[in-house]
């Protein structure tokens, strides 16, 4: 008896437990060279219920890509990291660390070259709960 309460109300947390923490600290974000060149861009689609919006970019100076993602919004919820990944999933993906706020515009390093043709998307996901809030793919 007890466990047909207690399962019921753990899986209710759990999906409700993306949404409690936010990240709305001001970020300050250094401006992408006027050099660089944009290669890929994207724009963002909520997934499981969560919105994420605005638009992802690469721009590459010299050897060195960045992401920026401008006019972003998205849900608030812990743990939130920015992957470039092979897909819509987090399977295989490159780690660009935390979401640095759940709105305005901020850049990320991409460390290394990664082959664009196979890190085609970028992935807002809440690592705690394994859920992807968005994604962009970008062309």
């Amino acid at each position: 008896m007890l466990n047909k309460i207690i399962f019921p109300l753990f899986f209710v947390f759990f999906l409700i437990s993306c949404k409690k923490e936010t990240v709305n600290t001001p970020v300050v974000v250094a401006p992408i060279p006027s050099t660089a060149v944009l290669k890929f861009s994207g724009s963002f689609m909520g997934a499981n219920g969560y919105s994420v919006a605005g638009s992802a970019k690469i721009f590459q100076e010299g050897t060195v890509f960045t992401l920026s993602l401008e006019n972003f919004t998205s849900s608030s919820g812990p743990d939130l990291k920015v992957y470039l990944s092979k897909q819509q999933t987090p399977t295989e993906f490159i780690s660009l660390g935390n979401l640095k706020a759940t709105s305005g515009n901020q850049n990320y390093v991409i460390n290394g070259s990664p082959n664009f043709a196979d890190f085609k998307f970028i992935i807002v996901h809440c690592q705690q709960f394994n859920r992807v809030f968005g994604s962009s793919e970008l062309k």
